[in-house]
């Protein structure tokens, strides 16, 4: 009996590693012609035309590149798409994250490109976060607006280099965590945090020009909103179908 309890126990913990996130929306762009507009579906914050359309260049390991990607070009407004309405908290932290990539055109400093989750109603009270290129030769940057809080801030250590990166946003409860993985493997090169009061419920994420025009195009790439458990929940869970089965038993 004590050898099948451990058994259970090491399989219950495994679940925890392996648990998967509860995807919410995902974009890869692999379902779109090359050359066209973006679909309906991403343009609920206006007509986005001919300023962004599916090209190859995506995030690929093919020598020719050859994986789609949403393109958003100069003088684009920003893309948009509602997802579910979630709240986050901190047992299900809410993430968004998406792979970009920067060019570092030759006027660097007026890049206006960045991911953001929003609230329906873009420029409304409840606020909003953003990451990725605003007007910085050498640092990304993030903002965190909620109810008149803070503006821009320069991403500390977080130096803008050519190539495609992923960028993330980490949501509990009253704590917002950036980062950024600049080679994609995995492990973010740049972690920062903020603590906020109030919690939303959020049901938008935005690409490209962060509440304006953009001015040099970006490449994006693998767009996912989703809800990951914490660990110390997931444990809970496991352990909690243990002991039920052995009162069973």
């Amino acid at each position: 009996m004590k050898a099948k309890l451990l058994v259970s126990a090491v399989v219950a913990l495994a679940c925890v590693s392996t648990a998967s996130a509860a995807v919410i929306m995902q974009d890869d762009f692999s379902g779109y012609p090359y050359g066209s507009p973006i679909p309906a579906i991403w343009e609920a914050d206006g007509s986005l035309g001919t300023n962004a359309l599916i090209v190859p260049g995506g995030v690929s390991v093919n020598p020719d590149n050859s994986t789609p990607a949403l393109r958003i070009t100069t003088g684009a407004i920003p893309a948009a798409r509602l997802f579910t309405p979630t709240m986050a908290t901190d047992e299900n932290p809410l993430v968004i994250q998406s792979d970009v990539y920067d060019g570092m055109y030759d006027d660097i400093y007026n890049t206006r490109q960045t991911m953001s989750l929003r609230t329906t109603g873009v420029n409304g009270s409840a606020g909003w976060f953003e990451l990725g290129m605003y007007q910085n030769s050498t640092h990304y940057s993030t903002r965190a607006y909620l109810n008149g809080g803070a503006g821009w801030l320069t991403f500390p250590g977080a130096e803008r280099a050519v190539g495609w990166h992923t960028l993330k946003m980490t949501l509990t409860s009253n704590v917002i965590t950036w980062t950024i993985d600049m080679d994609r493997d995995g492990t973010p090169e740049y972690t920062t945090s903020a603590t906020f009061l109030n919690t939303p419920t959020w049901d938008k994420i935005r690409v490209g020009g962060p509440s304006a025009g953009v001015n040099y195009p970006a490449n994006w790439d693998n767009v996912v909103v989703e809800t990951v458990p914490e660990p110390a929940t997931l444990a809970l869970l496991g352990l909690g179908g243990l002991f039920l089965r052995r009162r069973r038993a």
